[in-house]
């Protein structure tokens, strides 16, 4: 979990103009927010969350710098 994915943030004004954030090789795991701000810190908090569930689970989780989109 300590490797470097590369994060992205977007904004969708055709919903609401709300922002989300990601990872670009992890594209099961965004978040939302209000600003960009928040939808980088909502992120960052589900992501030990998130790996976990993975592991427990066997799911693969990709390398960071792996584009598998």
């Amino acid at each position: 979990m300590n490797s470097h994915y590369t994060m992205m943030v977007k904004c969708r004004p055709e919903q609401s103009g709300y922002y989300v954030a990601g990872y670009v090789e992890l594209p099961d795991l965004t978040m939302t927010g209000a600003t960009p701000e928040e939808a980088v810190k909502e992120l960052l908090a589900e992501k030990k969350e998130w790996f976990t569930l993975c592991l427990e689970r066997g799911i693969s989780i990709p390398e960071a710098g792996c584009d598998y989109g």
